[in-house]
């Protein structure tokens, strides 16, 4: 099925028949984990439950005396307890084990993977020191964060704190390494005498999660801070040192504040004057503690003062907010609850990777300046290489590099006609031959052709029907033929001109006969992978491109057996994928007409031109099968009798939406590595649906009307990718892309009414979708929703990740009681990088 929802040959296999239709006695056929793979800290356990299926992918029943039997292959690190099909399994170590359910002959295991806990903090080294006053210890303080078993635990935050004396240390928070061990450098205070510091890791137990330490300091330090007010620092703020042996000018006196410089503007040997620097550079903290560095005259004096940069979001539930610039999406501070976010990259390009971080942490425990080693960025293939796969692709991507190289085809004349015909091309009658040229897609498609001669099936109003001579079924398919070109003559033809543009809007700079030419040939099945294709070379004369028919043509495959039934290649499956494919096709040429009537000298970006031909589909589907837009379609109304074929009530009814949704399903599945904006590797042809649902949101949200949104995009004759989409919705790029992203994963969330109508697709339940072809086809689709957000617990989270241009990541902040902390950033900055953005919607 999901072959049959990819771009190219657009046929549907057997399989995807009614899953209602299987006989025989149910047996157990097939078995499934609930899980492929799971994570388990140390000492915690998971219920797993082996899913039994019969002959027709149902759900089956054990009969009484069936055995499951459960096996790990390390019970070291995970440990199997119970029996039947539901069993516990409980992380014992860290490590890696496999979890086998056998049944019978069948059997499906699970990776458990189990991440080391942290119980306790210990201490180390570096307690009881002395030292001159405000000089720094010659030993560094050391604690090591281990778990039950008494090894250290990589990745526990420690804070460091000044509990007396009023020294300073560096730095004020960390991260234990491979070893379970933290450590910091201690400055003391400028007086003489007692000074301590105590080590803290908050996400331990109370009783084991700190470690204090005791150190002398003796003399009066030449530099010293005796207060800093006000009471807590703001990014751009101004703030007033008091203390002693300070520079008596700004020039001379240095100001580091969480390891920023600060402007100096005032200086007296007592007294400072200095300004907060801006909150994209600071650390994302919500008041507390934060390093203060004062240096002059080769002195350095430390301190230690609350520092608040997160921004408060005051979201109600249903409420959600986009931040886009870098100072809005650096910091924030959300009230307890729980939340959806999507972290997106409005880069212009699938190609325009960006790494980033990603913390959230509770506002009581807010670490500053802690950060996992960045993550090598994946770049993804550029659509030119994954083109060489997707035969559709390649055409599109010619066609444009066509336009780019030639300029738009000349307008007009009897001269540009010449190479074909001086006059405009008479009408056949229906028996008639006709010579064609068929561009090879494997080739150049401006100068590389194969010839067909083709006889005319059909002559209607706007449409002309021709069928390769050759064609395996030739001369016995006419009726199918005639009930397409009526089809296009009598709907489709008006839908694409009211909705998008003219197909014909070149016509008289080309052929002049007022009508698409359709030609089915074989040709089109030897290329493989492609069910139809359209040009640009067609608009040029022969003296430019030889290929060129000068006509607005498209070219499609025909059938290759007679044999009743759905199988590739028969009639009825041909009959029932190909009428889709001609109303899209007949869209990219009412794209190429309207763009070379205003002399326009570059076509639509390939993703876009895509993602509205598939926009075409959707609104004839709407006419075919009955729903409107706007009305949240749902599986009953959309999609259920296009996985019925063979149903009574469904004969003769079109594939057109499930090519949509199989695809998408896909796309949803690794949404944060996938993006509408093209091929995000090799073989990837997601963006086909995704496109599309970003295109069908954004008419649904800004356009007046879909043929209002839709004209001015297909229209257009200067702009094209995401500038185009953001002048027609009349908002940037990165505000659509971030509102996208989460109505994608917010969209009829039970129980959830968004305030923002942003967050919904209007048009259609994509649950409701999702969950009846899951129904249907538990072995193709097997999860109802198939974009889990990954879930970000209780506490102090810190992640790296990369995100392609058009892509987005989507998260679940965890029903939380306290105020927490979220912070995006660089991966070797505070700042985000200026494409990323994020959407924060409060749902609990």
């Amino acid at each position: 099925l999901r072959a049959a929802a990819l771009p190219g040959l657009l046929l549907l296999p057997a399989g995807c028949r009614d899953t209602g239709t299987g006989s025989g006695e149910p047996a157990a056929r097939g078995v499934r984990l609930d899980h492929d793979a799971i994570t388990l800290p140390d000492g915690d356990s998971v219920r797993l439950t082996l899913a039994v299926t019969d002959q027709d992918g149902r759900p089956f029943d054990l009969p009484a005396g069936s055995t499951v039997t459960w096996t790990s292959s390390d019970p070291a690190v995970a440990a199997v307890e119970g029996a039947g099909v539901s069993v516990r399994v409980t992380a014992q170590r860290r490590g890696t084990a496999r979890i086998r359910a056998t049944l019978g002959a069948l059997a499906d295991s699970a990776e458990v993977t189990v991440t080391p806990l942290a119980t306790r903090l210990l201490y180390l080294s570096g307690n009881d020191q002395q030292g001159p006053a405000a000089t720094g210890l010659r030993d560094s303080v050391a604690v090591r964060a281990a778990d039950r078993h008494g090894e250290g635990v990589e990745g526990v935050a420690v804070r460091f704190t000044v509990t007396g004396g009023e020294g300073s240390v560096s730095p004020e928070s960390a991260l234990t390494g491979p070893d379970g061990v933290a450590k910091a450098a201690w400055m003391l205070g400028p007086g003489q005498g007692d000074n301590r510091l105590q080590a803290s890791a908050g996400t331990l137990p109370p009783a084991e999660r700190e470690v204090s330490f005791r150190a002398t300091a003796a003399g009066e330090a030449p530099l010293g801070v005796a207060s800093i007010s006000p009471d807590t620092m703001r990014p751009g703020g101004t703030l007033t040192f008091t203390g002693h042996g300070f520079a008596d000018t700004p020039a001379g006196n240095l100001v580091r504040i969480g390891g920023v410089a600060a402007a100096v503007t005032a200086a007296t040997p007592t007294q400072l004057t200095v300004q907060v620097p801006a909150q994209r550079h600071l650390p994302c903290v919500s008041g507390a503690p934060a390093s203060v560095e004062v240096t002059a005259a080769g002195f350095t004096a430390r301190r230690a003062h609350p520092l608040r940069t997160a921004l408060p979001r005051a979201l109600a539930v249903g409420e959600g907010v986009t931040l886009t610039s870098q100072d809005d999406a650096r910091c924030s501070t959300l009230p307890a609850g729980r939340y959806l976010a999507t972290v997106f990259n409005a880069g212009r390009s699938v190609n325009a990777v960006s790494g980033y971080f990603l913390r959230v942490q509770d506002e009581a425990g807010a670490l500053a300046d802690v950060r996992p080693a960045p993550v090598s960025a994946p770049t993804p293939a550029p659509p030119a290489a994954s083109a060489a796969d997707d035969p559709h692709l390649r055409v599109l991507e010619q066609s444009r590099a066509l336009v780019r190289r030639l300029g738009p085809p000349p307008r007009r004349g009897r001269e540009v006609r010449a190479s074909v015909s001086a006059d405009p091309v008479p009408l056949p009658a229906v028996g008639d031959t006709n010579s064609f040229r068929v561009p090879n897609i494997d080739g150049n498609l401006c100068t590389s052709f194969l010839p067909v001669r083709a006889r005319a099936v059909y002559v209607g109003a706007r449409a002309l029907v021709y069928e390769d001579v050759t064609a395996p079924l030739a001369g016995t398919m006419d009726e199918d033929y005639r009930r397409i070109g009526r089809e296009m003559d009598e709907l489709q033809f008006d839908l694409l001109t009211a909705n998008f543009g003219d197909p014909l809007a070149f016509d008289a700079s080309t052929d002049a006969n007022g009508r698409v030419v359709m030609l089915f040939t074989r040709v089109v099945n030897q290329f493989g992978g492609i069910a139809g294709f359209v040009t640009s070379a067609d608009f040029f004369p022969r003296t430019s491109c030889a290929s060129s028919n000068l006509a607005e043509i498209f070219y499609a495959l025909v059938p290759t057996s007679g044999t009743p039934g759905f199988l590739a290649g028969t009639r009825e499956s041909w009959f029932r994928s190909i009428r889709s494919t001609v109303i899209h096709e007949v869209k990219h040429l009412a794209s190429y007409a309207e763009r070379f009537s205003r002399g326009a000298r570059v076509l639509e970006e390939t993703w876009l031109e895509e993602a509205t031909a598939r926009t075409s589909e959707e609104l004839w589907a709407r006419s075919v099968y009955g729903f409107s837009g706007k009305t949240n379609t749902g599986y009953a109304a959309g999609i259920y009798c296009e996985q019925r074929p063979t149903l009574a009530t469904c004969l003769g009814k079109p594939l057109a939406m499930l090519k949509h949704f199989g695809v998408l399903y896909d796309f949803y599945e690794e949404m944060g590595e996938l993006s509408p904006l093209g091929s995000a590797r090799g073989s990837d042809a997601t963006f086909y649906a995704s496109g599309w649902l970003l295109v069908r949101w954004a008419a649904d949200h800004f356009g007046a009307s879909d043929a209002a949104f839709l004209q001015a995009l297909t229209q257009e004759g200067d702009l094209s990718g995401v500038d185009n989409l953001a002048a027609r919705a009349g908002r940037s790029w990165a505000e659509v892309l971030g509102a996208w992203s989460m109505a994608v994963a917010a969209d009829d969330l039970p129980g959830l009414a968004p305030l923002d109508p942003r967050y919904t697709h209007p048009s259609w339940n994509t649950r409701d979708v999702f969950l009846g072809m899951s129904a249907a086809a538990p072995g193709s689709f097997p999860r109802a929703f198939p974009l889990p957000p990954e879930t970000i617990p209780a506490g102090t989270m810190l992640m790296t990740r990369a995100l392609a241009g058009g892509a987005a990541h989507v998260f679940e902040l965890a029903p939380h009681a306290t105020r927490r902390v979220v912070e995006l950033a660089g991966q070797a900055t505070p700042a985000p990088p200026a494409t990323l953005g994020i959407t924060l919607l409060r749902i609990q």
